[in-house]
């Protein structure tokens, strides 16, 4: 069971490295600035990159029972506010797009929780717990986005970008 899994986990990591990495192509150019350097972008978003992949790898981890080592949030009391309403607009927005992809392909989502599931008849799968669930994605994206510290207006373009490029397109990474 854990060969197929992880055979599952490798493919659907590496496809969908390739979508976050077009989604960087097509977005870049439109939120850097100009005057930032060519290798300081790359830095970036190979350090996008590879928290993106982490987060997919975790969710796996996650649901294999594997132990699962989290980067420490370490918060700024000082600096910490409520919610934002730019914030609150990309979180609906987000949200909108992850139920519109499951909506969208919903025949090839049960299809896939069903076989997951038969790997797993101990465990409940559902949109909480299956890796390759758009809510997960979209988290896994998110949380690798947040330390670009991107303005909203820009973090807007960027999850557009996901949800085309990847959201809309998950049923061939399924």
């Amino acid at each position: 069971m854990s060969d197929i899994v992880d055979k599952i986990q490798k493919a659907a990591v590496r496809r969908l490295n390739q979508m976050a990495q077009q989604v960087l192509d097509d977005t870049g150019p439109q939120i850097t600035d100009p005057s930032e350097d060519f290798k300081a972008r790359s830095q970036q978003s190979n350090e996008f990159l590879m928290r993106f992949v982490t987060n997919l790898y975790n969710n796996f981890d996650e649901l294999m029972g594997r132990e699962v080592t989290d980067e420490q949030t370490i918060f700024n009391f000082e600096t910490l506010s409520l919610v934002q309403e730019e914030e609150l607009d990309l979180i609906v927005a987000l949200e909108g797009m992850v139920n519109a992809a499951r909506n969208e392909h919903l025949a090839v989502y049960i299809g896939f929780n069903t076989r997951l599931s038969s790997l797993f008849p101990q465990k409940r799968l559902d949109e909480s717990t299956n890796p390759l669930d758009p809510n997960q994605l979209a988290t896994a994206f998110r949380e690798a986005l947040r330390p670009l510290e991107l303005d909203p207006e820009n973090s807007l373009t960027v999850y557009r970008a996901f949800n085309s490029n990847v959201l809309k397109k998950l049923d061939e990474v399924i």
